[in-house]
Protein backbone atom coordinates (compact mmCIF):
# COMPACT_ATOMS: atom_id res chain seq x y z
CA UNK A 1 0.00 0.00 0.00
CA UNK A 2 1.94 3.25 -0.88
CA UNK A 3 0.00 5.31 2.10
CA UNK A 4 1.42 6.45 5.15
CA UNK A 5 0.17 4.84 7.92
CA UNK A 6 0.60 6.82 11.38
CA UNK A 7 -0.59 5.59 14.32
CA UNK A 8 -1.37 7.91 16.74
CA UNK A 9 -1.22 6.03 20.38
CA UNK A 10 -1.80 6.56 23.14
CA UNK A 11 -4.50 8.81 23.75
CA UNK A 12 -6.13 9.33 27.40
CA UNK A 13 -10.28 9.34 27.51
CA UNK A 14 -11.73 10.64 30.34
CA UNK A 15 -16.05 11.01 30.99
CA UNK A 16 -16.63 13.96 28.24
CA UNK A 17 -17.57 12.95 24.58
CA UNK A 18 -14.94 14.41 22.72
CA UNK A 19 -14.14 14.61 19.57
CA UNK A 20 -10.61 14.28 18.13
CA UNK A 21 -10.16 16.95 15.31
CA UNK A 22 -7.94 16.81 12.56
CA UNK A 23 -6.81 19.99 11.26
CA UNK A 24 -5.27 18.30 7.45
CA UNK A 25 -3.55 21.70 6.73
CA UNK A 26 -1.84 23.86 9.12
CA UNK A 27 -3.26 27.80 7.82
CA UNK A 28 -6.59 26.88 9.72
CA UNK A 29 -5.18 26.27 12.83
CA UNK A 30 -2.17 28.72 12.80
CA UNK A 31 -3.89 31.91 13.90
CA UNK A 32 -5.45 30.03 16.97
CA UNK A 33 -2.11 28.18 17.97
CA UNK A 34 -0.29 31.60 17.47
CA UNK A 35 -2.23 32.99 20.88
CA UNK A 36 0.47 30.89 22.55
CA UNK A 37 3.13 29.92 20.70
CA UNK A 38 5.63 31.95 18.41
CA UNK A 39 3.90 33.15 14.83
CA UNK A 40 3.58 30.40 12.67
CA UNK A 41 4.44 29.94 8.98
CA UNK A 42 5.74 27.26 6.38
CA UNK A 43 9.28 28.23 7.54
CA UNK A 44 8.89 27.41 11.08
CA UNK A 45 7.32 23.56 10.29
CA UNK A 46 9.95 23.47 7.49
CA UNK A 47 7.00 21.31 5.37
CA UNK A 48 4.23 23.35 2.88
CA UNK A 49 0.89 21.98 3.24
CA UNK A 50 -0.52 18.82 1.83
CA UNK A 51 -1.19 18.87 -1.72
CA UNK A 52 -3.56 16.04 -2.98
CA UNK A 53 -3.48 14.12 0.03
CA UNK A 54 -6.11 12.49 1.66
CA UNK A 55 -6.46 11.74 5.17
CA UNK A 56 -8.11 9.07 7.25
CA UNK A 57 -8.75 9.30 10.68
CA UNK A 58 -9.90 5.64 12.44
CA UNK A 59 -9.93 4.72 16.60
CA UNK A 60 -9.42 0.95 17.67
CA UNK A 61 -12.59 -1.02 18.80
CA UNK A 62 -11.24 -3.82 20.42
CA UNK A 63 -13.14 -6.87 20.51
CA UNK A 64 -14.18 -9.19 23.50
CA UNK A 65 -11.23 -11.13 25.29
CA UNK A 66 -8.70 -7.92 23.70
CA UNK A 67 -6.63 -6.11 26.01
CA UNK A 68 -3.53 -3.62 25.59
CA UNK A 69 -0.95 -3.21 25.66
CA UNK A 70 -0.35 -5.84 23.29
CA UNK A 71 1.85 -8.65 23.18
CA UNK A 72 4.65 -6.42 22.30
CA UNK A 73 3.93 -4.30 25.08
CA UNK A 74 2.68 -1.58 22.64
CA UNK A 75 -0.88 0.41 22.93
CA UNK A 76 -1.20 -0.73 18.95
CA UNK A 77 -4.24 -2.19 17.92
CA UNK A 78 -4.35 -4.80 14.81
CA UNK A 79 -4.71 -3.44 11.94
CA UNK A 80 -8.28 -5.24 11.56
CA UNK A 81 -9.74 -3.07 14.81
CA UNK A 82 -9.20 0.23 13.93
CA UNK A 83 -12.88 1.97 12.53
CA UNK A 84 -13.86 5.16 11.11
CA UNK A 85 -17.16 4.14 13.30
CA UNK A 86 -18.08 3.49 16.68
CA UNK A 87 -15.41 2.10 19.04
CA UNK A 88 -17.84 0.03 20.92
CA UNK A 89 -18.33 -0.40 24.61
CA UNK A 90 -15.35 -1.96 25.68
CA UNK A 91 -13.93 1.43 26.30
CA UNK A 92 -13.57 2.87 29.97
CA UNK A 93 -12.97 6.08 31.53
CA UNK A 94 -8.91 7.01 31.31
CA UNK A 95 -8.61 3.96 29.01
CA UNK A 96 -5.64 4.95 26.51
CA UNK A 97 -7.25 4.59 22.62
CA UNK A 98 -5.41 3.75 20.13
CA UNK A 99 -6.22 6.29 16.78
CA UNK A 100 -4.50 5.82 13.47
CA UNK A 101 -3.82 8.82 10.87
CA UNK A 102 -3.94 7.09 7.26
CA UNK A 103 -2.36 9.77 4.21
CA UNK A 104 -2.66 8.89 0.59
CA UNK A 105 -0.57 10.78 -1.54
CA UNK A 106 -2.37 11.34 -4.76
CA UNK A 107 -0.05 13.73 -5.86
CA UNK A 108 4.17 13.79 -7.06
CA UNK A 109 6.51 13.03 -4.03
CA UNK A 110 6.14 15.70 -0.99
CA UNK A 111 7.11 16.63 2.52
CA UNK A 112 4.40 18.53 4.15
CA UNK A 113 3.23 19.35 7.63
CA UNK A 114 -0.43 18.18 9.22
CA UNK A 115 -1.56 18.79 12.80
CA UNK A 116 -3.27 16.52 15.09
CA UNK A 117 -5.21 17.80 18.31
CA UNK A 118 -8.12 16.94 20.82
CA UNK A 119 -9.74 18.99 23.16
CA UNK A 120 -7.79 19.00 26.61
CA UNK A 121 -10.48 21.26 28.61
CA UNK A 122 -14.02 22.05 27.22
CA UNK A 123 -16.73 23.75 29.64
CA UNK A 124 -13.71 23.27 32.72
CA UNK A 125 -14.21 19.76 32.35
CA UNK A 126 -10.68 17.08 31.72
CA UNK A 127 -10.51 15.85 28.04
CA UNK A 128 -7.46 13.70 26.32
CA UNK A 129 -4.34 14.88 28.25
CA UNK A 130 -1.80 13.23 25.90
CA UNK A 131 -1.12 12.30 21.85
CA UNK A 132 1.82 10.16 21.87
CA UNK A 133 4.78 10.52 19.05
CA UNK A 134 2.86 8.44 16.42
CA UNK A 135 4.49 5.95 15.16
CA UNK A 136 4.84 4.78 11.62
CA UNK A 137 3.73 1.36 10.47
CA UNK A 138 5.77 0.33 8.09
CA UNK A 139 3.59 -3.30 6.90
CA UNK A 140 1.24 -0.48 5.05
CA UNK A 141 3.77 1.76 4.38
CA UNK A 142 6.13 1.75 1.39
CA UNK A 143 9.87 2.56 2.21
CA UNK A 144 9.58 6.49 1.56
CA UNK A 145 7.27 7.31 3.93
CA UNK A 146 8.61 9.30 7.10
CA UNK A 147 7.40 11.20 10.02
CA UNK A 148 8.27 13.45 12.50
CA UNK A 149 6.37 14.92 15.74
CA UNK A 150 6.70 18.11 17.26
CA UNK A 151 6.44 18.19 20.69
CA UNK A 152 2.87 18.47 22.49
CA UNK A 153 2.21 22.30 22.99
CA UNK A 154 -1.45 23.30 24.19
CA UNK A 155 -3.98 26.08 22.62
CA UNK A 156 -5.69 28.41 24.06
CA UNK A 157 -8.61 28.83 23.44
CA UNK A 158 -9.06 25.38 21.72
CA UNK A 159 -10.52 24.72 18.33
CA UNK A 160 -14.48 24.14 18.40
CA UNK A 161 -14.99 26.17 21.55
CA UNK A 162 -12.83 24.10 23.77
CA UNK A 163 -10.89 26.14 26.57
CA UNK A 164 -8.04 24.37 25.54
CA UNK A 165 -6.78 21.79 23.36
CA UNK A 166 -3.24 19.67 22.82
CA UNK A 167 -1.45 18.86 19.53
CA UNK A 168 1.03 17.81 17.69
CA UNK A 169 2.75 19.15 14.12
CA UNK A 170 3.10 15.94 12.21
CA UNK A 171 6.21 16.86 9.30
CA UNK A 172 5.41 13.64 6.74
CA UNK A 173 7.22 12.62 3.66
CA UNK A 174 5.62 10.50 1.21
CA UNK A 175 6.29 9.23 -2.30
CA UNK A 176 3.50 9.51 -5.15
CA UNK A 177 0.27 6.88 -5.41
Amino acid sequence: MDASQVRLHPFRAVPVALALILNAVIGPLAPAISQTVAPLSGAVFGAADPDHVSFTLEGCRLTAGETLPNADGKFICADADYTTGNLGKLWNELDLVPHRLTADNGDGAQTYAVAIAADNMDAGHPGYDVISVPVLNTALSTGTCSTTASPQPTQSPGQGGADTAIYRILTITQSAG
